[in-house]
């Protein structure tokens, strides 16, 4: 739901200040003792003006492009269908426990997953261990293996249509590579690589919105956009990061795409970044654990 807020704050950010103001005066505490005055009514009376100021301004709210659902609940059954293209899976981590939220086979199952607990997780997401072999192999070990297992995606694919899983982590695991678990020094099919194509989402709500709205989209955009940032100041240098775009350029030219490969300037990337079809970016980022959007990249 409150992703939903967010989305109204980037699009329309004096509908969401007013959103958030009313509901910040309906979370406020009031006392409904017996009244034995008319300036002792007054707060009630408020309340009952700010709820019905809130309830007409949803209403407005969904009366926008992109909105009509805007902090509705989804029906399971939408929530469903928004595996027609591929599983989603939701990773939970708490103190109380940890668990994948299993969206596929249009059906919603869950998947507990013992081996790993918030605190061990934290300590996984220091910059010396986050995208060592050690913190790979246990991200297979207790997560990812297991999901794969429940999904029936127990090898390498050997004919058709690779299977394609939406991942949507939460809390220290959105800085984790969820993508890259696995053993890579040894053969076999140990490897979430090795296994199936992986895209992240935010949430389920944003995966069908996102859906939606390409569906809705009538770009026809035929470029890629390709960056590289092999130095940045203040960071470890990325040695292959501009060996990754060139190979990268290769696969988009192959795919009759016309490659974008701008000067490292924000203004230069922005240009190209509404209308591309596909962006890549070789470099520095930051995630940040409460909010997936607010990903800072270098």
């Amino acid at each position: 739901m409150r992703s939903d807020v967010q989305d109204l704050a980037r699009q329309h950010p004096g509908l969401a200040e007013k959103y958030r103001t009313l509901q910040s005066e309906l979370d406020q505490r009031v006392d409904h003792g017996r009244a034995t005055n008319t300036q002792s009514q007054d707060p009630i009376n408020r309340r009952h003006a700010a709820a019905r100021e809130f309830t007409e301004l949803a209403a407005e709210i969904r009366k926008l492009p992109g909105f009509e659902d805007f902090m509705l609940s989804y029906m399971e059954d939408k929530i469903c269908g928004a595996s027609e293209r591929g599983p989603i899976v939701l990773i939970n981590v708490s103190r109380l426990r940890c668990d994948a939220l299993i969206v596929s086979d249009s059906q919603v199952r869950t998947l507990e997953l013992p081996s790993i607990t918030l605190e061990e997780l934290e300590r996984k997401v220091k910059p010396w261990t986050l995208a060592t072999s050690q913190t790979l192999q246990w991200l297979w070990d207790t997560i990812m293996s297991p999901i794969l297992n429940k999904l029936g995606f127990t090898d390498i694919p050997t004919t058709g249509k690779w299977p394609h899983v939406w991942w949507i982590p939460t809390g220290p695991l959105v800085q984790l590579p969820l993508h890259a678990a696995g053993y890579h020094r040894q053969q076999g099919s140990e490897a979430l690589l090795d296994r199936v194509i992986s895209s992240y989402g935010f949430s389920i709500r944003n995966i069908i919105r996102g859906r939606r709205d390409s569906t809705k989209s009538s770009s026809n955009s035929d470029q890629a956009l390709l960056v590289a940032m092999e130095h940045t100041p203040g960071y470890d240098m990325l040695s292959f990061a501009n060996e990754k775009v060139e190979l990268i350029d290769g696969m988009a030219r192959s795919m009759k795409l016309e490659s974008i490969i701008p000067t490292h300037t924000n203004n230069e990337v922005i240009r190209y970044l509404s209308d591309c079809r596909i962006f890549h970016f070789a470099g520095h980022g930051l995630a940040h654990t409460e909010d997936h959007r607010r990903v800072v990249s270098y």
